[in-house]
């Protein structure tokens, strides 16, 4: 991939709206620049009508093309985004936050936003579940 790699959207991938659960569980694992790649792309989503460059995403974000990589990376990991390579650029497939119950029985993601928050206490009071424990 470069700058100058067309892309598109998959067609027909219907997405709720992101909600509250990407800026409470995703952004402290995520980081700021890569939800916004992610706010990005829901915003431009176009049922795959058009095709795309990189650098718009670059020049509308004001980012470095490494980052961008990093951010991909970051989504793919997360289950936030697939992409597929076509023989004529990518085709970006988005993929919307899971809901908290999900988030909460993912051990990984779990533990992840342990590790970038202040520990298992701040974790567990933004877990709804806590609520009715006691």
């Amino acid at each position: 991939m470069k700058p100058n790699t067309p892309f598109a959207f998959l067609k027909n991938n219907l997405l709720p709206p992101a909600g509250a659960a990407l800026e409470q569980y995703y952004l402290p694992i995520l980081e700021t620049e890569t939800v916004a790649v992610y706010r990005y792309l829901l915003a431009s989503y176009d049922q795959g009508e058009k095709q795309y460059l990189l650098a718009q995403i670059l020049n509308h974000l004001n980012i470095g093309f490494p980052q961008l990589l990093l951010a991909f990376d970051r989504l793919i990991a997360m289950g936030l985004m697939d992409l597929y390579e076509e023989e004529v650029g990518i085709t970006i497939q988005l993929h919307a936050p899971l809901a908290s119950e999900q988030f909460f029985s993912n051990a990984v993601f779990k533990r992840l936003l342990e590790k970038k928050m202040i520990g298992e206490k701040a974790v567990e009071d933004l877990n709804p579940s806590s609520l009715f424990r006691d």
